[in-house]
C-alpha cells in the first residue's frame, strides 16, 4: 500500500490507500472538541474544523472567511465546516459540538 497526494483547487490533499482498490481523504487529525452554546455576539473559543450536530436542524454560522450563511435541515451527525461563530438566531440544531 502506498499513500498517494494529490492537488484540488491548491490543496495538497493526502489519500490513504485502503488495500482494495480504493482511496481515502486524510483531512488531518483532530484532537480537540469544545461544547457550543450558539451566540449572536460571542466567537468561539477556537475556529472549528468540523462540527457535530446531535439532533437534525438548521445552523447559521460565520465562516472563518466572514461570511454569515444558514446551512438548512442538516441531519445529526459530522460536517466539516470551519467556523468562527454558531449564531443563535437561526439555528435550531442541538447538542452542537466544535472540533479542531
Amino acid at each position: 500500500m502506498q499513500d498517494v497526494y494529490t492537488s484540488l483547487n491548491g490543496y495538497n490533499l493526502k489519500l490513504i490507500d485502503n488495500g482494495d482498490g480504493t482511496y481515502s481523504l486524510n483531512v488531518g487529525d483532530i484532537n480537540n472538541s469544545f461544547s457550543i452554546t450558539p451566540s449572536d455576539t460571542e466567537d468561539l473559543e477556537h475556529p472549528t474544523r468540523r462540527i457535530y450536530i446531535g439532533a437534525d436542524g438548521d445552523l447559521t454560522v460565520v465562516r472563518t472567511g466572514g461570511q454569515t450563511i444558514t446551512y438548512r435541515n442538516l441531519c445529526a451527525g459530522f460536517h466539516y465546516i470551519s467556523a468562527t461563530r454558531i449564531k443563535a438566531a437561526g439555528t435550531t440544531a442541538l447538542h452542537i459540538i466544535g472540533e479542531w
